[in-house]
Order: C-alpha cells, then structure tokens, then sequence
C-alpha cells in the first residue's frame, strides 16, 4: 500500500492557512496493519501544493489481502514545519472491499483536511 495523490482543503480547520508562508506541504505516515504500534511507512513531505504525489513510501506497507479487509491499515496527513507539524487528518483507518482489492486503488473522500487522497495497492 502506498499513497499516490491527493488533494488538501483549501483551509485549515477554522479558516485558517495551512502554512504562514506558502501552500502546504503535506506528508503521509502509515501504519500497516492499522493495530500496528508504530509508523511503518512513510511518504515524505511535498512541498508547496494543495495536490501533492508520490511515488513511493520509506518503510513498509505490506499487508495480506485479508488484513486490508478485515483490519485494513491506517494514514496520518501531516503538515510539514520547522518546528512542529501539523495534523491534516488524524490517523484514519482505511479498510478495502473486494472490489477495491481487485482495482488495486482506494480513493477517499472528506478525510480531515483532506477532500480526497488516492493509494495503490501492489502485489
């Protein structure tokens, strides 16, 4: 499992920017399975867009097709800083149907500060 795209609201929570200076830049951490105690994964920060892309994750995420089903795995949306980071969306678990495992993508949609973001799923 991997992140491929996604999309940040145009604010934050409360109407405010996202960052002071420019457009946010936006990393992912994962952890897979979701009942995972630490970060498995991790898609750095991109910097400057409200539509960031990867191409691929530090760590892991891999899982069976039944964990992604039955347990599924989780994500975090940060805001990336100097000091600190900031939550877009707290950590979120994603389980998958059938048909999603078969299409090898899961899309959400209204995720926290999130209006969409898109993973691919890898054999």
């Amino acid at each position: 499992v991997r992140p491929v795209s996604a999309r940040v609201a145009p604010t934050a929570p409360g109407g405010g920017a996202w960052d002071d200076l420019s457009d946010p830049d936006c990393g992912i951490e994962l952890w897979c399975p979701a009942s995972a105690a630490n970060v498995t994964g991790t898609a750095d920060h991109v910097n400057d867009t409200f539509t960031p892309s990867w191409t691929g994750i530090s760590g892991t995420c891999r899982i069976t097709a039944g964990q992604l089903v039955n347990t599924g795995f989780a994500f975090r949306a940060y805001e990336s800083d100097l000091l600190s980071d900031d939550t877009i969306t707290a950590r979120t678990v994603v389980l998958l149907t059938e048909a999603e495992l078969m299409s090898g993508t899961k899309t959400l949609t209204g995720a926290g500060g999130l209006t969409s973001i898109t993973f691919q799923l890898t054999p």
